[in-house]
């Protein structure tokens, strides 16, 4: 969940071309995504900080239709509160989504 306080506030609203990288950075982030992603999982059922896992892991692979499932999961009551409460802590500014 710490790695969500180093994504740029906007990066939830940014359009996919403005992500642009390098194919091998891209084919790096796509499994470090997936992994998150299936750590995550795995966390919702032992302590962990599961769903904020989760984000980060989609944040990070390619896939259509990215932007609305991560709004989705974003607009859980508290939750983007709790990272947003994280990301204070470690003096970044508060995500945005295009739901906020």
């Amino acid at each position: 969940g710490a790695a969500l306080v180093y994504l740029p506030a906007d990066y939830f609203v940014r359009s996919p071309e403005q992500h642009s990288i390098s194919l091998p950075w891209r084919v790096v982030k796509n499994i470090l995504g997936v992994a998150l992603v299936v750590l995550g999982i795995i966390m919702i059922f032992v302590p962990g900080q599961g769903l904020l896992t989760i984000v980060f892991g989609l944040a990070l692979i390619d896939f259509p239709g990215k932007q609305r499932l991560i709004k989705k999961i974003l607009d859980r009551p508290g939750l983007l509160d709790k990272i947003n409460r994280l990301r204070n802590r470690y003096g970044k500014p508060p995500l945005q989504h295009h739901g906020a």
